[in-house]
């Protein structure tokens, strides 16, 4: 009787194994960014503190990466927001989703992260580059623009380059109208 009950055992391991790596799979951190095209340095724009630049010549329509982060909720937002209130300057509100959901690029303390957190263990790193990119300064044109998702993912939003871009440009991309700029000087 024993020797029947192991293969159902193994099959409800298999099952649970299953549906933890779909749920690891879910609440995976996102995003990248082409590291020959891309790196962060101090931003042009006064009080900006980091920026992306090009380290090299990009096209026009180039996808340049995806928004880092974790899936989160806008009550998973606010609840990291009051424990670590810099969260708030790097969410990204994902769009036309029909539920709003956000990409938190961020650690536990507010800060961009290859390993955004809280959420479940993840082996591989998110680059996090794409969270540095500033909207341009007052006069200033963006040079960035959102594209669609890929692989037909909604929660990937890329980041195109909207025309020629130089080596050692910095990047600046519109944060849409719903972003709060009561911080701005």
């Amino acid at each position: 009787m024993a020797e029947q009950a192991w293969p159902g055992a193994l099959v409800n391991g298999a099952v649970l194994a299953l549906a933890a790596a779909a749920a690891c799979w879910a609440e995976r951190p996102r995003g990248w960014a082409d590291s020959r095209l891309l790196e962060v340095r101090t931003s042009s724009v006064p009080g900006a503190g980091r920026g992306v630049f090009c380290r090299a010549g990009v096209p026009s329509g180039a996808v340049l990466g995806a928004y880092p982060g974790r899936v989160r909720s806008p009550a998973q937002v606010l609840a990291k927001v009051a424990t670590a209130p810099r969260t708030r300057d790097y969410v990204l509100l994902v769009p036309e989703l029909p539920q709003p959901r956000y990409l938190d690029p961020t650690d536990a303390s507010g800060c961009p992260s290859a390993w955004p957190g809280p959420g479940l263990p993840w082996l591989l790193q998110a680059d996090p580059t794409l969270a540095f990119m500033n909207e341009p300064p007052a006069g200033g044109d963006v040079n960035v623009c959102f594209g669609e998702a890929l692989r037909g993912d909604p929660l990937e939003v890329r980041f195109v380059a909207a025309r020629q871009l130089e080596a050692g440009q910095e990047l600046f991309i519109d944060y849409g109208r719903a972003y709060n700029r009561s911080s701005y000087a």
